[in-house]
């Protein structure tokens, strides 16, 4: 894949009692068949959003996504927000770079890619967006993740089909896999955070 993406979801309780997911993503882009091209066919201007703060763009020659900046992109975040990282959740299949870098400093959870772990997160999370738990704030990557990601269903199960539009869902899928856990993370309640409701935020 030519786009690989870190996702965050902080759980919090607002003042009125409900549950909510403070949702966020940022995107790493690969230019394997040069940036324009690529701009060109995914019709998203990488180069402004990554003036914006939403996506880096790799700068090595080959084109290939350097994994370094992603770790490093971990590590800045985790100690920018003094975040109390609750596990790191990934996809076996695409994360074995990041495994020897990470193992010793957070807690880490491969989710497995079936539908019995990932329909009820992703039932879940279709319900929060639909009441307005989930916030965010208007990352455009992460818009366009939700508005290209197809449901695949079967019988009571729903996933989101990653061989569709695969470059471009790559945010939500990450952010499912951190949901796996983040939803049942306020079953015991949490601190009432106002970080998540200043202007910067939205639902």
């Amino acid at each position: 894949t030519d786009l690989t993406a870190v996702s965050w979801i902080v759980p919090y309780v607002d003042e009125e009692g409900n549950n909510r997911f403070y949702v966020n993503s940022h995107s790493f882009v690969g230019t394997k068949e040069g940036l324009e091209n690529k701009m060109k066919r995914d019709k998203i201007d990488y180069s402004a959003l990554e003036t914006e703060g939403f996506c880096t763009i790799t700068t090595k020659e080959s084109g290939i996504i350097d994994y370094k900046d992603v770790i490093n992109f971990i590590h800045s975040l985790v100690e920018r927000f003094n975040f109390n990282v609750k596990g790191i959740f990934y996809d076996e299949w695409s994360a074995a770079p990041f495994i020897t870098e990470l193992e010793d400093l957070y807690p880490l959870v491969a989710v497995r890619q079936g539908w019995k772990t990932l329909s009820p997160a992703t039932k879940q999370f279709q319900v929060d967006v639909f009441e307005k738990n989930i916030a965010h704030t208007n990352n455009p990557l992460l818009n366009i993740a939700i508005n290209n990601a197809i449901t695949l269903v079967q019988n009571d199960t729903v996933m989101i089909d990653k061989k569709m539009n695969r470059n471009k869902i790559d945010p939500l899928a990450a952010a499912l896999n951190a949901f796996t856990q983040a939803m049942t993370a306020l079953e015991s309640g949490v601190d009432y955070n106002d970080f998540y409701t200043s202007e910067e935020f939205s639902f």
